[in-house]
């Protein structure tokens, strides 16, 4: 069964959270960093933007922040609903915290790709210098029965902390701390039969790591014992494409080029829907369209990224690692046709491809199995914030 519990958060002031928590740091220029470092004291960036050799420096800073009232610990021990309207979407899902050991632990979460050591390794360096989960891992999960989680008494109420940011929609919180509030959504959970790793794979392990290093020398504090967690519902996660940019590809002009994807798919030009459905590809080239539909099915476990990877830009154009080759590049999410053909017009790319959005039942289907897929195979949505609600591990659960 699926293990979430409650605990003692870490929460903004209510009143300014709009300008204390951080978009996730991919979202900001480096003009907007240097704007922010010096005019927003009080934003969590702070913490992230210390120097890193300065290391512990980041808790003397979060420190003082607290000291100033910018976060406070609550001081009963409960969940968190937390609500985003983005996109026109609704996103609603419970924050808390799953336990690292034991048979509640690590052993109930299904992961989709891999990690890296090194990234590993360096992310749990830093969470033992910040003693801090400040963003939460996102998980997913197939609602027992159908049945929605028993939250509809606190979502009657006014939320307790409610806030717009631009360009990335409103943002709604409620603690969850009456005893039988908090009972019942440990009941509902433990009708779950696991929870999916949405985003967050790097941060999962490496506290996971930071837990197990911390309980081999005696020095776990508690609450350093388990990762800070946001789990949706399946129906509430939105599974978006990510798709394909190419470049380099000058050896491959002319008959050469379209023989290539002769080979594998049926070429057609055109496009009906964007993004494609399942089972085909589009590409954007010179100014067109095409349909691109593999000459054998696809089943369930057929991820296009996977096939794209396998049967074409690996064998056919030398990328072997995705991660690392600057031949390829990836445009995610909600965009649309023509952003994507906007890179092609731009120059930088040559080719763009369009993938279909890799199902739930995909997802499951490969996680289930221990696969894992190409990285940047799956966009999820909605995209979490940092400080807004968080876990110290310098303090005991």
């Amino acid at each position: 069964m699926a293990v979430l519990k409650p605990f003692h958060g870490l929460l903004p002031r209510a009143k300014d959270a709009a300008s204390i928590v951080s978009l996730p740091f991919d979202r900001y220029t480096p003009q907007d960093l240097e704007r922010l470092k010096e005019e927003a004291p009080d934003c969590y960036l702070q913490v992230i933007l210390a120097q890193e050799n300065l290391g512990e420096n980041r808790r003397i800073i979060f420190e003082e922040m607290q000291k100033r009232g910018v976060f406070a610990r609550d001081t009963e021990a409960g969940y968190y609903l937390y609500r985003q309207h983005n996109h026109g979407h609704v996103y609603t899902g419970i924050i808390g915290v799953v336990p690292a050991f034991g048979e509640d632990g690590a052993a109930q979460l299904k992961k989709h790709e891999d990690t890296l050591e090194a990234r590993e390794a360096q992310l749990s360096a830093y969470l033992g210098q910040l003693n801090l989960n400040a963003e939460p891992v996102y998980l997913t999960y197939v609602s027992p029965r159908g049945k929605k989680p028993p939250t509809q008494r606190v979502l009657n109420k006014a939320p307790e902390v409610q806030f717009a940011m631009e360009g990335f929609g409103t943002h709604e919180l409620w603690r969850i701390d009456h005893p039988k509030d908090i009972a019942s959504i440990e009941q509902y959970f433990s009708e779950v039969a696991c929870f999916y790793i949405a985003d967050g794979h790097h941060r999962m392990a490496s506290s996971f790591r930071l837990a197990e290093e911390r309980k081999a020398q005696g020095k776990s504090t508690g609450a350093d014992q388990y990762l800070l967690c946001a789990v949706f519902p399946e129906e509430e996660a939105g599974l978006l494409p990510f798709h394909r940019l190419l470049r380099g590809l000058d050896v491959l002009e002319g008959e050469g080029f379209w023989n290539l994807w002769n080979r594998y798919f049926l070429v057609t030009k055109g496009l009906a829907t964007f993004p494609p459905p399942q089972g085909e590809l589009a590409m954007f080239v010179k100014d067109s369209w095409y349909i691109l539909r593999p000459k054998e099915a696809w089943g369930l476990l057929d991820i296009a990224s996977e096939k794209l990877q396998n049967e074409v830009l690996g064998p056919d154009l030398g990328i072997e690692d995705p991660r690392k080759d600057d031949r390829l590049g990836f445009l995610g999410g909600d965009i649309s046709r023509q952003s994507l053909e906007a890179k092609v017009k731009g120059g930088k790319w040559q080719v763009a491809i369009a993938l279909p959005a890799v199902s739930h039942k995909q997802f499951r289907a490969i996680a289930d199995r221990g696969h894992h897929m190409p990285p940047k195979s799956t966009w999820f949505e909605p995209k979490l914030l940092s400080g807004l609600v968080m876990l110290d591990l310098a303090e005991a659960l």
